[in-house]
């Protein structure tokens, strides 16, 4: 597998934070993204809809699609990113195909939330120490 090969199936893992009244402009990946809003409020615009998105939901971001963000406070995102190229051909076909089609936005329930965070926050560290996250 060459470096570019490899390079493409890495999962990046990022804390966005936003300051009240910040702004991301308008702007697409070619990857796909999961947004976790994991402390206060903003809105997120996906697709020139835009929608609320407070502490506990997930964006899932599809590639090409236009989004940007707007804090109301300050806002901590953790942005996990990765290329379809990752995904086996099966399970691609079962999770992007059937559910991950689209960009949405989705509300955590209490108990998954609690359990979501601690495990973004837990790859986190591991990255701060230097560990890859990545499916070679």
């Amino acid at each position: 597998m060459d470096g570019k090969e490899l390079e493409k199936r890495v999962i990046r893992l990022n804390e966005s934070i936003h300051s009240e009244k910040d702004t991301v402009k308008e702007h697409f990946h070619q990857t796909f993204q999961i947004l976790y809003a994991m402390e206060n409020d903003g809105e997120i615009s996906l697709n020139g809809e835009t929608y609320s998105f407070n502490r506990d939901q997930v964006a899932f971001i599809t590639p090409y699609s236009n989004h940007s963000i707007f804090a109301h406070t300050k806002f901590a995102v953790l942005v996990l990113e990765f290329e379809p190229i990752i995904l086996d051909s099966t399970i691609h076909h079962k999770l992007i195909e059937a559910y991950f089609n689209q960009s949405k936005i989705i509300k955590v329930n209490e108990f998954d939330a609690m359990e979501i965070r601690q495990l973004l926050r837990k790859m986190l560290y591991q990255q701060s120490l230097g560990d890859s996250l990545n499916l070679v």
